[in-house]
């Protein structure tokens, strides 16, 4: 595999290789021509450190490619969007590790895939901490869009989708797609929902381990999750869903509508407050009878009433003094591993033999999808 300085991949951009370039940057690179100059399938690795801009910057991506911070949460692209070109027809696109905040009001999005005809086969987003894009994260309202397959693992999604309420966090809203899974995540004090995907693909869904703290109720949101088009399979799994971004009330009015046809499920999950009117078949089994009692998103710390409650979920949270949570499943031990990763609290990569305190492994599948553990060692 190539390896490529900034420098290096700059000077041999004219190059064509057939093999995939491991590219790093530094602050003060720039993360635009780094993408610019890269070649379908390579890896751009953030050092840690700041690329910001000061106002809204728009980066356009038209190959596969994966932008990946070397440290999760220590490479800053505060006010940067994301946007496929137009045209574009992309087979992944991969954004791991980055921190991302915006000006909160305004019509921004985090990425946008969403120009007539474009067709991207999976999307990424991994290790995120996403704050104050006015519109929410992902964007795809044009219904001749194709996003097969959209994976949301081990992020943290606060205060977006300010500026529209109407807009899910995830809001692939028109665009044809056919599988997505978001696990691990939490949604802290925003005003829109989670997810709206209503395209006129038949989608499987699956989300799972999620805390959602806050979010929804606001005048004009949607459904804290909304969907069309759903099979047989979909589930919702161990989450927990508490508290509303601006009235309680209001949130009876904010199911979790995953409008299937067939059987679909909302397996294990704390419900407080939200409606749990679902249509069409959905059945809801094992309900956590449980209130949230206190939170503090800076510790990522979490009471119950009762306290008894354990293993539902973002695992980082420390879930009513349980250190050793699990998101881990019977069906996920029979699944082929692709890798296995560990983290601190903090969301840092580190060294599972070297390391003494809290840990989050995550086991990543063949088939994209991802379980997490919490570890003392």
């Amino acid at each position: 595999m190539r390896k490529m300085t900034f420098l290096a991949s700059f000077l041999f951009a004219g190059i064509v290789s057939s093999a995939a370039a491991e590219i790093t940057i530094n602050p003060g690179d720039s993360l635009n021509v780094a993408i610019a100059n890269a070649q379908e399938g390579d890896t751009i690795f953030m050092n840690d450190g700041d690329y910001s801009y000061e106002s809204k910057y728009t980066i356009r991506l038209d190959k596969s490619l994966t932008i990946k911070a070397v440290n999760p949460g220590s490479a800053t692209v505060n006010f940067v969007c994301f946007e496929v070109k137009e045209g574009a027809s992309v087979n992944h696109i991969v954004i791991d590790g980055v921190a991302a905040e915006h000006d909160y009001t305004s019509g921004n999005y985090f990425l946008q895939v969403n120009k007539a005809n474009l067709t991207v086969a999976k999307v990424e987003l991994r290790n995120l901490k996403v704050s104050g894009y006015g519109r929410g994260v992902l964007r795809s309202t044009e219904a001749t869009c194709t996003i097969d397959t959209i994976l949301v693992d081990n992020c943290i999604f606060e205060r977006n989708s300010e500026e529209n309420a109407g807009y899910g966090t995830i809001n692939p809203q028109k665009a044809k797609c056919k599988y997505i899974a978001i696990s691990n995540s939490t949604f802290y004090n925003q005003p829109s929902g989670i997810l709206r995907a209503e395209g006129s693909s038949a989608l499987n869904l699956q989300v799972s381990n999620c805390t959602v703290l806050k979010c929804g109720s606001a005048a004009g949101s949607q459904n804290m999750i909304s969907v069309k088009g759903v099979v047989a399979g979909t589930k919702v799994k161990d989450c927990i869903f508490s508290g509303a971004y601006v009235d309680e009330s209001a949130l009876l009015d904010k199911s979790i509508n995953l409008n299937s046809n067939e059987n679909a499920l909302v397996d294990n999950c704390l419900l407080e407050g939200y409606s749990t009117v679902l249509t069409k078949g959905t059945a809801v089994e094992n309900q956590v009878e449980a209130t949230v009692d206190s939170y503090d998103f800076a510790s990522l710390t979490l009471t119950t009433n009762p306290n008894t409650v354990t293993g539902i979920g973002d695992p980082r949270w420390t879930l009513n003094e349980n250190t050793a949570s699990s998101a881990e499943t019977v069906a996920d031990s029979v699944k082929e591993i692709k890798a296995v990763e560990y983290y601190d609290v903090n969301g840092r990569l580190v060294d599972a033999d070297n390391y003494k305190g809290m840990l989050i492994r995550r086991t990543i599948y063949t088939d994209g999808t991802c379980s997490a553990a919490k570890l003392v060692k």
